[in-house]
């Protein structure tokens, strides 16, 4: 008798391990598939079969949307939202009960407010929604590492919470359910509000390029610098930028004539070199977002926050309404520094795909001989990224200045500094690279709710006012600078970030730090060098010196022996006298490098 026992035992045991039902994963995830293994489905046309969630009415039959595929050993089944979050999967064929399996179903984590990261409003810390899967009319837990946050309410797709007080700059967080079952881990980063301005929370950027120093430690350095913005008109009434815009004190509102004998009439505010008049009112919102990363009012309790919360824009309007064309911009360059702008932002990128326009050497020469300086978006590639390479695909007009060095090229990083898939990039070009990606900024719509009165972009266009911002509160704290002076200063002080970007060693510049850029001394490690000297012959020196960064210093010794003796020998040289100042103030300029 015991023997039969025995066999029957060891038989049930091997048809139960034979017909044992297994699932892919044991921890379901709605809207994803899984897989259920067995032997015995059946998958002729006479087989009636079903699926069942636990109990008998989240049950779904064979030929149900939710079916992917029903074979003799293999049910694929996306998982609904619906079902219990703990139980049995329990399989019917022909009416009966064939075999069940547990399952849990795991959260899943679809969005959190305000994209990838979240923020710290002073002392208290944000309102945050998270969107997820998985939840039901169940209760749910979000830790934050370890901390528990506090949930205000939910339900079966979203979740508001007050976070816990987090201190990691980087964390995680996860969703717990009912079931006690836990989503994956989610990362997030902190970003603190730098000012009392209701969304400045949300712009990261201005924590990744230590903006605070400054804020801190230079109450008197926003006034005084105006920075034209060439680009497609900006709002001007604006409530967070309206104190800020640039006015013409010389010209006479509306009345028709040209106070100022300057060739524009009436031209107050600006100049629309579309049209040729006064109207500088946006066709989009690019040119209010570039103004409002660069002098958004600070402190007012409204919307953000400019890196020159005091400068002054003066708009320029250089785009059709169709944003294909760009018009006169050596007219545009002109009247920006013949009316006072000591910093020209021009986010405009390549326009013009291989195609090199040597005339824009001329306008941007022009600028640098007024002593402005001018920021510029290296350009955009979004689609085909071999366009990218400016050593094999030069444009206009971000190639324009590669010797002279008369334009601070502005390539796009993200918040690792690593290169923007979409960013120009040029070893013999690119001087900065500064954040261009979820740059939070204001828009010229209407202000009736969030969504209207800000923006979010990606591209080297927001890259280029970040470093116009910078170069508005350098200078309005030592108003004594030079541009040339400037453009040290900036490359002295920026961060080297070829070991972030394999491949691209030298070809996006080196990465803004507004902290490091205030505290840089050039008395320190660089003379002044003498404004007398011809300007050309210092702009030469200076692009040459950049592009000599990487020698070390008896290879940099040799380059200018070397350089010193071919000015020598071209200085005997009777067919150039025309450039014999050029000539010689180069030679002295090396010659004193030699000496240091």
């Amino acid at each position: 008798m015991k023997k039969w026992i025995l066999v029957l035992f060891l038989f049930w045991l091997f048809w139960s391990f034979v017909w044992a039902v297994s699932l892919s994963n044991n921890f379901l995830e709605v809207g994803k598939t899984v897989s259920i293994y067995w032997d015995r489905f059946g998958d002729d046309i006479g087989t009636y079969g079903w699926i069942c969630f636990n109990d008998d009415t989240h049950c779904f039959v064979k030929w149900s949307n939710w079916i992917i595929s029903w074979s003799n050993n293999l049910i694929q089944i996306s998982i609904p939202s619906n079902i219990p979050l703990l139980g049995l999967i329990k399989i019917y064929v022909n009416w009966n009960l064939f075999e069940s399996v547990q399952y849990s179903v795991k959260p899943i984590i679809v969005d959190i407010s305000d994209g990838k990261y979240i923020k710290k409003d002073w002392a208290v810390w944000e309102k945050v929604l998270i969107q997820w899967l998985g939840l039901g009319d169940y209760a749910a837990n979000v830790y934050f590492g370890s901390s528990k946050a506090n949930i205000i309410s939910r339900s079966q797709d979203k979740i508001w919470l007050y976070l816990p007080s987090v201190n990691e700059i980087t964390s995680n967080f996860r969703i717990e359910n009912n079931a006690w079952i836990n989503s994956d881990l989610k990362s997030f980063k902190i970003y603190p509000k730098l000012s009392n301005d209701t969304y400045s929370s949300k712009q990261k950027y201005l924590s990744q390029i230590n903006v605070k120093y400054a804020w801190n430690n230079y109450p008197k350095l926003w006034e005084g610098i105006t920075v034209a913005v060439l680009d497609a008109g900006v709002k001007i009434d604006h409530p967070d930028l309206k104190s800020n815009i640039w006015t013409n004190s010389k010209e006479i509102a509306d009345n028709g004539i040209d106070d100022d004998n300057n060739w524009y009439i009436d031209d107050v505010n600006g100049w629309n070199f579309v049209w040729w008049n006064n109207n500088i009112s946006p066709t989009s919102d690019h040119g209010t977002m570039i103004a409002g990363i660069i002098s958004a009012i600070k402190d007012n309790g409204l919307w953000i926050a400019g890196i020159a919360p005091k400068s002054k824009i003066m708009p320029i309007k250089i785009f059709d309404d169709s944003w294909k064309n760009i018009y006169n911009i050596g007219d545009a360059v002109r009247y920006a520094v013949d009316n006072g702008a000591q910093i020209i932002n021009m986010s405009f990128g390549a326009e013009w795909e291989n195609v090199y326009q040597s005339d824009f050497d001329n306008y941007f020469e022009y600028a640098w001989d007024k002593w402005a300086i001018i920021s510029a978006a290296a350009g955009n590639a979004f689609d085909n990224k071999s366009k990218q390479n400016l050593d094999r695909y030069p444009s206009s007009p971000v190639c324009n200045d590669a010797w002279e060095n008369y334009v601070i090229w502005v390539a796009s990083v993200d918040e690792n500094k690593k290169k923007s898939e979409f960013s120009y990039y040029w070893k013999n070009c690119l001087d900065m690279s500064a954040p261009g990606e979820e740059i939070f900024s204001l828009s010229e719509k209407k202000y009736s709710s969030i969504d209207d009165i800000y923006d979010l972009g990606n591209g080297t266009s927001f890259a280029s006012p970040i470093v116009a911002g910078a170069i508005a509160l350098l200078w309005a704290n030592k108003p004594e600078l030079k541009n040339i002076d400037i453009q040290k200063a900036l490359f002295a002080s920026s961060e080297d970030i070829d070991s972030i970007n394999p491949g691209y060693e030298g070809k996006v510049g080196k990465f803004l730090n507004i902290e490091k850029l205030m505290k840089y001394n050039i008395s320190q490690s660089d003379e002044k060098i003498n404004p007398d000297l011809n300007k050309k012959a210092v702009a030469l020196f200076n692009a040459i010196k950049i592009q000599m960064r990487s020698y070390s210093q008896s290879k940099r010794t040799k380059t200018y022996q070397s350089l010193v003796s071919l000015l020598s020998w071209l200085e005997k040289k009777p067919e150039q006298e025309k450039n014999l100042e050029l000539i010689q103030d180069l030679k002295y300029l090396f010659e004193g490098e030699l000496n240091n």
